[in-house]
């Protein structure tokens, strides 16, 4: 038999409780012995059936005034089966009063569902009597409206037949007709997409953009490769997601341009949204200009040879005649004569397409072909946006999905050719950790970011304001930004495969002659190499061409459509009837047309690098920073979240606090950093083709960078003054207005007024068969009717 060794120690203020114990083990045949350290007699008076030494029985008495310590042998398998009898004795009791507190409440429900559902029943019946008694009484209604209209035509008949002046009168009523049919929009609710579908591709069409190809393929070479997709992804998550989800939420919330949208929700910082809408507008100027290149490289793609493909005579031109020669004896002829040489796409491009004059101080008169090509490309542009959003969604089926077609046909036709490998190698190289350590490489990483997901500069504001309230923004939000930086890195194989090519059929040294970044990436290099492919070239150019367009013109029609809509918010009194709109945006049109004009003039190619250069950098970067500023601290987290649940549903207290943090801290710390690390660190003067800037043009590149910046203080000074003159009201500078919820409240009204008509077509039509699922679906709760 197993036995425990137990001892009792009965001194203290609880021996009481212990001597209690004690006789419930003796009671239940527990074996003791006592073994005390003076005599064991005086501590127990046992019965005289108890020995001294050992036996079953129950203690009497015990002395309390010696010091011992008592030890008992118990019998384990008692004690165990006396507790699994106690704990069973537990558990039926448990399970019986659960079990009748269940039953309670099962009843309960069914007699209040019965009495429910009775109620229902009765409602219905009398609702069928009521429609049965109303139908006669509108036949008779009817009757007597037929005989009125019967009156009516009589008259009219007459008039027809009597009255001369009734042609005028036709006419006078034609003329209300057509003003009524042009209808004021003033009122009316924002356009929206058609469905959810538009927008992902509308704003992957206006993300996934030129720079995709020319710019993020470059740096991933610059910077050994490998090396750099890890920050760029890293920046990816801890700043451009955040960012992405934290502008369309507010576009879609407010359901406002960017301007307006700023002013609602934080007054003081209305001018981040103007300072977005100014940057989107200068790169709205130049990125035609890059259409209409394209242009003009698609129409002399449709020929047998393509004119970039010989040097035409040109004296520096040099193309390799004999890949297996040497490339010695064929570059003799220019470094004798110390002539530098080009390629024929240079030549091409610089000589026939620019004309380019030697800098930006010449711009030496408009290139006319340019000119034809850039009216035919804002022709485009104006014919895709005459109707706003609907017809913007639409076009983005093909301007989003057209180019992964050709980047796919691109990469596979580039697989194929010879050198393929080299170019891949240089493209991703080996991994160097030690490239991590170098700050440039992080600063790059994170302004590439931002340019590709065209973040900051009020587009996304923009094109998420004419989504519907209730779309999955949260979705949209992870899908375009990764979907976007793996298009950016998909187009650097199409790009370093053709290169690879050029690299081991072109008299180079080193694989930098072949790599560019740019405009000329996109007009010199890569045209080049689609030249060396032989019969096929004319076939591969004009898809590539095509594909430039298709991501030209995805980007484009996005960025004009944020800044034509916001013209539009801000003069909507002026602007409150569908033509008055279409002139609106025709205007718009010819005047960006004519101030893109300096950059289709012979020395128009300094001018879009200017831009290019200026824009894409500080104010990219501070609009972000000013923004995770304004909207996190300033309007809180604990509003914006409250607002995206209002769109998307509930989440758990974990993933709002992961966004909290990176909105409040993470992002705008990397923020932060970067732009100091930008202003710390040297960077190259501004050049082009390796001759550089006139300080002058260096001064309007700084204007440029200080235009939309200067908006931000500029509004905050009119909120400040104009408007809060009264010193009372400049807590209301830092709160939002009631219009900032009016998207929401106009979205919850509309949703009862949708559930009540689904009750009144029930009621119309009580013969109807519906389940009980819809009889519930039909019924507005009084939680859901409140806003």
């Amino acid at each position: 038999m197993d036995e425990e060794v137990i001892t009792w120690n009965l001194r203290g203020p609880k021996r009481m409780k212990k001597r209690k114990e004690l006789n419930a083990l003796i009671k239940n045949n527990v074996k003791y012995k006592s073994l005390s350290k003076k005599n064991s007699a005086d501590a127990f008076n046992m019965s005289t059936s108890i020995g001294t030494s050992g036996g079953t029985g129950r203690l009497l008495n015990y002395s309390s005034s010696d010091d011992q310590e008592y030890f008992f042998t118990a019998n384990k398998t008692t004690i165990r089966e006396r507790r699994r009898r106690y704990y069973c004795r537990m558990f039926k009791l448990f399970f019986i009063g659960l079990f009748v507190i269940i039953s309670l409440l099962f009843a309960f429900s069914m007699i209040f569902s019965y009495s429910k559902f009775q109620n229902l029943l009765n409602n219905l019946k009398n609702q069928v009597d009521l429609q049965n008694s109303n139908t006669q009484k509108d036949i008779d209604a009817f009757k007597i409206k037929m005989d009125e209209y019967e009156g009516l035509f009589k008259k009219i008949r007459e008039k027809l037949a009597n009255n001369e002046d009734y042609l005028k009168d036709v006419r006078k009523l034609k003329k209300i007709k057509r003003s009524e049919s042009n209808k004021s929009i003033k009122n009316k609710e924002r356009a929206q997409f058609g469905n959810p579908i538009e927008f992902i591709l509308t704003v992957i069409g206006y993300a996934v953009g030129l720079g995709n190809v020319w710019r993020f393929p470059f740096l991933v070479f610059k910077h050994g490769g490998a090396p750099f997709l890890i920050p760029f992804f890293l920046m990816l998550f801890l700043v451009g997601i955040p960012t992405f989800f934290l502008e369309t939420s507010i576009g879609q919330f407010s359901g406002l341009s960017p301007s307006h949208a700023f002013e609602k929700m934080v007054p003081i910082a209305q001018g981040l949204g103007y300072a977005a809408i100014i940057i989107n507008a200068f790169i709205g100027f130049y990125y035609n200009i890059i259409i209409a290149y394209c242009l003009y490289y698609l129409v002399f793609s449709i020929r047998s040879e393509l004119p970039w493909a010989d040097c035409n005579g040109q004296f520096d031109c040099f193309k390799r005649q004999n890949l297996s020669g040497d490339c010695k004896t064929e570059l003799y002829p220019f470094t004798s004569k110390n002539i530098t040489i080009r390629s024929p796409s240079e030549v091409y491009f610089y000589d026939n397409v620019l004309e380019i004059s030697d800098g930006i101080q010449n711009l030496d008169g408009l290139v006319l072909h340019l000119v034809l090509a850039l009216i035919l490309a804002w022709f485009f542009v104006y014919a895709a946006l005459a109707k706003g959003v609907q017809s913007l969604g639409k076009i983005s089926y093909f301007t989003s999905t057209f180019p992964y077609v050709m980047l796919t046909i691109l990469v596979v036709r580039g697989a194929l050719l010879d050198g393929a490998n080299e170019g891949i190698k240089f493209y991703v190289g080996s991994f160097d950790a030690s490239k991590l350590g170098d700050p440039e490489l992080w600063k790059d990483a994170t302004v590439q970011v931002f340019y590709a997901l065209s973040a900051c500069s009020g587009g996304l504001i923009s094109m998420s304001s004419f989504n519907a309230f209730n779309n999955n923004l949260f979705r949209d939000s992870l899908l375009v930004p990764i979907l976007d930086c793996l298009t950016g890195f998909y187009a650097g194989f199409a790009i370093f495969t053709v290169l690879g090519h050029m690299y081991i059929t072109k008299c180079v040294s080193s694989f930098n002659e072949v790599a560019a970044q740019g405009p000329e990436l996109a007009f010199v290099v890569y045209p080049e190499g689609l030249s060396l492919m032989g019969s096929a070239a004319p076939f591969f150019s004009f898809l590539f061409f095509i594909m430039m367009l298709a991501l030209g013109f995805g980007s484009e029609f996005s960025i004009m459509e944020s800044v034509m809509s916001t013209a539009v918010d801000i003069f909507k009194k002026q602007i409150n009837t569908r033509a008055k709109n279409l002139g609106a945006r025709l205007i718009i049109v010819i005047v960006y047309f004519l101030c893109a004009l300096t950059m289709v003039t012979r020395g128009g190619l300094y001018v879009l690098n200017l831009i290019d250069t200026v824009i894409a950098g500080y104010p990219l970067l501070v609009v972000g920073l000013l923004q995770v500023i304004v909207v996190p601290w300033i309007y809180g987290t604990d509003r914006l979240v409250n607002d995206i649940e209002h769109m998307i549903g509930k989440k758990s207290r974990a993933f709002w606090m992961i966004w909290k943090i990176s909105w409040k801290f993470i992002t705008p710390v990397i923020l932060f950093v970067v732009i100091v690390a930008s202003i710390i660190m040297p960077s190259d003067p501004i050049s082009l083709n390796g001759r550089p800037y006139p300080s002058y043009a260096v001064a309007i590149g700084w204007v440029i960078v200080a235009i939309p910046i200067s908006a931000i203080p500029i509004c905050a000074i009119y909120q400040f003054i104009l408007k809060h003159k009264d010193g009372k009201n400049y807590r209301k500078l830092f709160e939002p207005s009631v219009d900032y919820y009016a998207t929401k409240e106009r979205f919850f009204k509309k949703q009862e007024e949708i559930k009540k008509n689904e009750i009144k077509s029930f009621e119309n039509n009580p013969r109807k068969e519906i389940s009980l699922t819809s009889l519930r679906k039909n019924v507005v709760s009084p939680s859901e009717s409140k806003v």
